[in-house]
């Protein structure tokens, strides 16, 4: 076979894989249902309203969740899918939606509720448990539209190759192209590797592929609760600094080191900066008398007291001058880089983050601490 005529196979193939309805997609109809938070949420300070999913996805699936969503009173919402699939440009359009939105996205599915009576007799929800669930093949498209993005241990993302009922015309090619550029650039803007796609288009329209938990987080399709970590070395007003930053739904920072010269003699600085919404007034008041720690691998290094405490933008920023124990600490750095602050040293809690290193962060970080000049 030439390898044009290949090529013209694959984009045909890769074409009805998305575009038609998978034998395994065709099943119950797509249904949206909603629980309120539970006591259990409201305790824990996370009151969300979970809005599950489920069934065939259909070409009205975006605006069916818009028509439930108006219902809520409220913008703290996950949803929950545990659907075979359905059509794939409702699930493009659902996972454009979602991000939209801002909505984290979750593979799973109601199980019990577990209630208790109020001191009025009422039945109030105490903790609802979820069961693993699938999401397949235009599924996928929807699912990856959260911003943050869970799948249990249980739970399973599949693709496959689909194929039309109808059978294939001499137009297949040219919608191929148009449809596959569609797809790709989905995913990219989802933050999705194409290697999901390669997977898909080799795989029999009569089976899935089931990603591993290694293939879900390697290809970006399960983020568990952040963005990628990025470091990088910019400048400023003339000033190399190495700059490292996450946004997770736990948290939003910037962790800066900078080299320079105090009296005479060379420093090396940490500019800690942390959005922290309406808890700010708080901790730029009481920073200077709390405990401050540079996280490495999420243990926790003193760090002293600030040599400055500032807020711009809805961001805490601490300065810290590092000596040179602090600094081989993080050069050795294996898994993050963060800062903790405790109100005092034996609290058994922390405000901070953990920034992730890979071991190419590492090598940049070293190479940077490295030029800084030493005393």
């Amino acid at each position: 076979m030439s390898q044009y005529r290949f090529i013209k196979k694959l984009k045909t193939a890769f074409f009805l894989f998305f575009l038609f309805g998978s034998k395994l997609s065709f099943g119950q109809p797509m249904t949206i249902s909603i629980d309120m938070p539970t006591f259990m949420d409201i305790t824990r300070g996370a009151s969300v309203y979970r809005v599950y999913i489920a069934g065939t996805i259909d070409k009205d699936a975006k605006e069916k969740l818009e028509h439930i969503l108006s219902e809520i009173p409220s913008k703290n919402i996950d949803i929950y899918f545990n659907s075979p699939g359905g059509n794939v440009q409702a699930g493009i359009k659902l996972g454009k939606f979602i991000r939209e939105q801002g909505f984290s996205t979750f593979v799973g599915r109601p199980g019990e509720l577990e209630t208790f009576t109020d001191n009025k007799g009422q039945k109030l929800p105490f903790h609802r448990k979820i069961l693993p669930g699938t999401c397949f093949s235009a599924c996928v498209f929807a699912f990856t539209g959260g911003v943050y993005r869970f799948s249990s241990a249980e739970s399973k993302i599949g693709v496959h190759r689909f194929h039309a009922t109808s059978g294939a015309t001499k137009h297949d090619l040219d919608i191929a192209q148009i449809v596959s550029a569609a797809i790709a650039s989905h995913f990219s803007e989802m933050g999705v590797d194409h290697a999901v796609l390669t997977l898909a288009s080799l795989t029999s329209k009569d089976e899935i592929y089931v990603l591993s938990k290694t293939e879900e987080r390697t290809f970006n399709v399960v983020n568990d609760g952040k963005t990628p970590a990025s470091w990088t070395i910019e400048t400023a007003a003339g000033q190399f600094y190495l700059r490292g930053a996450q946004v997770t739904e736990l948290f939003d920072a910037k962790a800066l080191f900078l080299c320079g010269w105090r009296r005479n003699q060379p420093v090396v600085a940490l500019q800690s900066l942390q959005q922290l919404g309406k808890r700010l007034g708080h901790y730029e008041k009481f920073s200077w008398n709390m405990h401050h720690s540079i996280m490495i691998d999420r243990k926790a290094h003193f760090l002293g007291k600030p040599e400055s405490v500032s807020s711009n933008g809805g961001y805490l920023i601490t300065v810290f001058e590092l000596d040179r124990k602090t600094l081989t600490a993080i050069s050795n750095a294996k898994k993050s880089i963060g800062h903790a602050i405790q109100a005092d040293e034996s609290a058994p809690t922390y405000m901070g983050y953990n920034i992730d290193v890979t071991s190419a962060d590492m090598e940049k970080i070293r190479n940077f601490l490295n030029s800084c000049p030493t005393r």
